[in-house]
């Protein structure tokens, strides 16, 4: 089973990376945990051409 655990912060002391990172270790026998940093992903903001900025696209892709 895989996961994707989004790291919801830049700052470089993250409490929720720490805990991710956590789980990630703990859980390795049981899933597969990717952390996704949301560093480099723009501000939320509806594209007027409606298409997605390609650092979302990739993480949407991710499976």
């Amino acid at each position: 089973m895989k996961f994707i655990g989004l790291v919801g912060t830049n700052s470089s002391r993250s409490t929720n990376r720490d805990l991710l990172n956590f789980m990630k270790n703990f859980f390795a026998s049981e899933a597969e945990i990717e952390l996704v940093e949301i560093t480099g992903l723009p501000l939320f903001n509806k594209p007027e051409d409606h298409e997605l900025p390609e650092a979302v696209r990739r993480i949407a892709e991710k499976n």
